[in-house]
């Protein structure tokens, strides 16, 4: 089995949990490599370890983006929801196969029209949020529209849209509801409106 480990704090590499991690999968045989960036992953990998919390989860979904090689979330801190597996419980389902997948759907933020400058480091991808977000001291009136259908203008200082695996990431802290990942939702969140009716809202995530 190859496998890539992603850690993106550097005192966790040198973590004791960790290393008796990496020497068990050794032991069987593994193959382990460490990678920084995307361009570091090899062919045939099986998986990718992330090594930290959820923050490194989201770190490392950039590093796969569309490879389809599956993360395992490895917690060597506080429980994550990404990553909730400790190191030494991962070993033996890992080796014999007993194990799932699940599927997370993925958001992707087209950008149109002139003057949007986007930047070299602009990643189009997100697992948890895409954020609209006020630039100043003006509020925004956020226009939305779903199926063809228009949705009443969102006065506020941004605008969230939120994946299921994000409910319980910015979307919960401007009051959005927790789903659970295997819901196929989206989440639609107004940032501190200033229309009171303004809530809320999730619709599938094929809309």
């Amino acid at each position: 089995m190859r496998i890539a480990v992603y850690v993106k704090k550097e005192q966790l590499k040198t973590d004791e949990r960790l290393l008796s991690l990496e020497a068990e999968l050794l032991k069987a045989s593994c193959e382990l490599y460490h990678i920084e960036t995307r361009d570091d992953l090899r062919e045939h990998t099986d998986v990718l370890l992330s090594v930290g919390g959820d923050g490194t989860f989201l770190s490392a979904s950039k590093r796969v983006g569309d490879t389809g090689i599956p993360i395992l979330g490895v917690n060597l801190g506080r429980l994550g929801f990404l990553s909730e597996y400790k190191p030494e419980d991962i070993v033996k389902p890992l080796l014999s196969g007993d194990y799932t997948f699940e599927d997370r759907t993925l958001l992707k933020a087209d950008i149109q029209g002139g003057g949007v400058d986007t930047g070299k480091d602009f990643y189009p991808y997100a697992l948890n949020e895409v954020s609209v977000h006020r630039y100043g001291a003006a509020m925004l009136g956020v226009d939305v529209t779903m199926n063809g259908e228009h949705i009443p203008t969102y006065w506020s200082d941004g605008l969230l849209v939120a994946t299921s695996s994000g409910s319980t990431a910015y979307s919960l802290s401007v009051g959005g509801p927790i789903c659970t990942p295997d819901s196929k939702v989206l989440i639609i969140s107004p940032i501190a409106p200033h229309n009171l009716n303004a809530r809320p809202l999730v619709v599938s995530d094929t809309a």
